[in-house]
């Protein structure tokens, strides 16, 4: 045979086939069947890198900016905020609208969204939704509000770079990079398989 059986501590247990399709064995005895399909996902989270870099870059540029134009702090953090907000929003419909554009004509097939992932039935969690316009307005919520996340924690960053001195700036632009890719994983990881 050329399968691959992955079993689980929890009972369940994968069963991939060669021609790609797969199986998920439940605790519960529940099958449940994906066929072999190729998605395309993750343009929501080339928005978030574009904001959050914003929101580093700006940062200072725009606090200069005010400061020379007689412009408060508290001003220039308010139209800060508001512009990421206007552009969180442009680019979830804007990237809502071109997947799905694009899907409808046959150049981005099977695009599925990060929200599909997490909460849909043959995806995530099976969260069913009760029409297609509660989820529309979900799927935009969530992508309204995850690239805006990323826009904050990137003016928060900047700000950070802003006060701190030279050997500061050089630990966080090497610790930060690496706490998030190397030492949070293997933690997670250490407690998901010793838990």
């Amino acid at each position: 045979n050329d399968e691959i059986i992955i079993e689980y501590s929890d009972g369940s247990k994968e069963i991939t086939y060669s021609d790609g399709s797969m199986e998920y064995h439940t605790p519960t005895g529940d099958i449940i069947y994906h066929e072999s399909v190729n998605i395309i996902s993750g343009l929501e989270t080339s928005a978030g890198i574009f904001l959050f870099i914003c929101g580093i870059v700006f940062y200072k540029e725009m606090l200069w900016l005010g400061f020379a134009n007689g412009i408060s702090r508290k001003t220039v953090y308010i139209s800060n905020v508001l512009v990421g907000i206007v552009t969180s929003v442009i680019l979830a419909l804007g990237l809502f609208l071109i997947c799905n554009f694009f899907g409808n004509f046959g150049v981005i097939t099977d695009y599925v969204s990060t929200f599909d992932q997490i909460y849909l039935d043959e995806w995530g969690i099976g969260y069913k939704f009760s029409s297609g316009a509660s989820k529309f307005m979900l799927n935009i919520l969530f992508d309204i509000f995850a690239i805006f996340d990323a826009y904050i924690i990137g003016m928060l960053i900047g700000g950070v770079f802003y006060r701190a001195n030279k050997i500061a700036r050089i630990a966080i632009a090497v610790g930060v990079p690496v706490t998030f890719t190397m030492i949070v994983p293997s933690v997670l990881d250490y407690a998901y398989t010793y838990s």
